[in-house]
């Protein structure tokens, strides 16, 4: 047998090695090459789905007022379809619920339309500022107080776990100030009728609420001559009332409270910071003493703040 044949079998065996090595190599590429393109398209993905669950939620965020979210009553849950114009392919809803103290769980969950199993959801949680305790009573005055025979008290019984009002008087005034009440009023005496606090009086809640949506700022002496108000009313001198006069809220009077010749309603507080030696006068007045009123006109004044450091998201 010739020596060549030998040679040229085993240079046939060594060029198919080398060719199924550079097949082997060339796959291996592809194969590379394909996973770095999905990952690049799952990252690319994921970013698009990250950034409109951020999105949906910031929207929300920033107009808690148009979406309700002052409104919410404890343990109650609201969803929003955010769907936008500029994402037709994705499906994005956000969902709030109100916790106690005022805190917001929002849920911005961000899905393919053409692919509902995957996804993102993103958990944020938020908080609505506060600027001090809720009224003590219906009504608060650092000075007299007159109550006519025609003033008839009540409490909200419909109110949140977080707000609800225990046995409460029917007003508080300052030590040292002078009291005419019809019999089964009761009206006690406590230092925290001349604490400006208590009347959102200090400097870090006039500044608060300077700005605040819902807050009607008087200056000097006001007169209301009828009509009705909702939110809260700060005036800076005495507050005068004539005619017909619905209220719900809070109203805040650096002065006196004068209701001589005026048929008030009020639902929510009543609270003067005036002087010791002047009265705050209401004589035919019916008030509920509504504490959840108050910390809903406070919510709606006060948008809810991110609490750092309190979100996260989930893979889907």
């Amino acid at each position: 047998m010739s020596p060549a044949r030998p040679r040229r079998g085993i240079a046939l065996v060594m060029a198919l090695t080398l060719l199924a090595l550079l097949g082997l190599a060339i796959a291996g590429g592809m194969a590379h090459t394909v996973a770095s393109q999905r990952a690049a398209t799952l990252s690319q993905n994921a970013a698009t789905l990250d950034a409109a669950a951020d999105r949906a939620l910031a929207t929300v965020l920033a107009d808690a007022n148009a979406y309700g979210l002052s409104a919410l009553r404890l343990g109650q849950t609201r969803a929003f379809n955010l769907d936008v114009a500029d994402m037709p392919q994705l499906s994005t809803t956000v969902s709030v619920t109100r916790l106690t103290g005022g805190v917001l769980w929002m849920v911005a969950a961000a899905s393919p339309r053409a692919d509902v199993g995957a996804g993102r959801r993103v958990n944020l949680v938020a908080r609505f500022p506060t600027i001090g305790a809720l009224p003590p009573a219906a009504i608060v005055t650092r000075g007299n107080l007159r109550l006519g025979d025609g003033v008839r008290f009540g409490v909200d019984t419909a109110q949140d776990a977080d707000c609800a009002a225990g046995p409460v008087p029917a007003a508080i005034v300052a030590p040292g100030a002078t009291v005419r009440a019809p019999n089964g009023v009761r009206v006690d005496t406590a230092d925290v009728a001349r604490d400006s606090a208590t009347y959102y009086l200090t400097q870090a809640d006039v500044a608060s609420l300077a700005m605040a949506a819902g807050v009607v700022h008087a200056t000097g002496d006001t007169t209301i001559a009828g009509g009705t108000f909702e939110g809260i009313l700060i005036v800076d001198g005495s507050l005068t009332l004539h005619g017909t006069v619905a209220l719900s809220g809070l109203v805040v009077a650096r002065g006196a409270i004068d209701a001589t010749d005026a048929v008030v309603s009020a639902r929510g507080a009543l609270l003067s910071f005036n002087a010791s030696n002047v009265s705050t006068i209401l004589t035919d007045l019916s008030v509920e003493y509504a504490p959840c009123v108050v910390a809903r006109v406070m919510r709606v004044a006060l948008s809810p703040r991110v609490v750092r450091l309190r979100s996260w998201s989930e893979f889907f």
